[in-house]
């Protein structure tokens, strides 16, 4: 059901026949609501879950449901690819854009791998992972861009990963 959501996500946003649905919301609010979501999830992989939000109020205008999404897209795959320590989400404010960064102590991509990382489809050569299915991170890109927001990704194998993504 999630591949298929996935994909009929992808094109509506493809065929530009998605819409955001935008609201002044602090962006506090929906890394808690998309936190309760996995807070499972993590305390099953016995894994720290670290919040460094932003003590300023960020509201910002967006659609909360596509962010939570990208949220959602971004701790699971910390978790999956975490296997002990701990997945961080954080919130800076800089001049005129909102930054969230989730970071994990996992195994790291290397680096000829990370220029795919937005592919869809593309699961990195990840051979050993039985879940997910190459789209989370294509479909979460282009809901950020869709909010005129940009995402990157660092990572050193060993280290952990980075995504951040920034809003306006």
């Amino acid at each position: 059901l999630d591949l298929i959501n996935d994909v009929l996500d992808l094109s509506q946003i493809e065929s530009g026949r998605m819409a955001l649905h935008k609201e002044r919301v602090r962006l506090g609010d929906v890394v808690a609501e998309a936190m309760d979501i996995v807070r499972g999830l993590a305390e099953a992989r016995k894994l720290q879950f670290l919040i460094e939000v932003d003590d300023e109020a960020l509201a910002i205008d967006l659609d909360r449901i596509r962010i939570r999404q990208v949220l959602l897209n971004l701790f699971t795959n910390a978790m999956r690819y975490t296997e002990n320590g701990w997945v961080r989400v954080r919130t800076l404010s800089a001049e005129h854009e909102a930054i969230i960064e989730v970071a994990d102590s996992g195994r790291g991509i290397a680096p000829e791998k990370l220029a795919r990382a937005f592919e869809a489809f593309d699961r990195m050569d990840e051979e050993q992972l039985t879940q997910g299915s190459g789209l989370g991170l294509a479909v979460s890109k282009k809901f950020v861009e869709m909010h005129d927001g940009r995402m990157w990704v660092e990572s050193e194998v060993g280290k952990g990963t980075v995504v951040s993504f920034a809003l306006p």
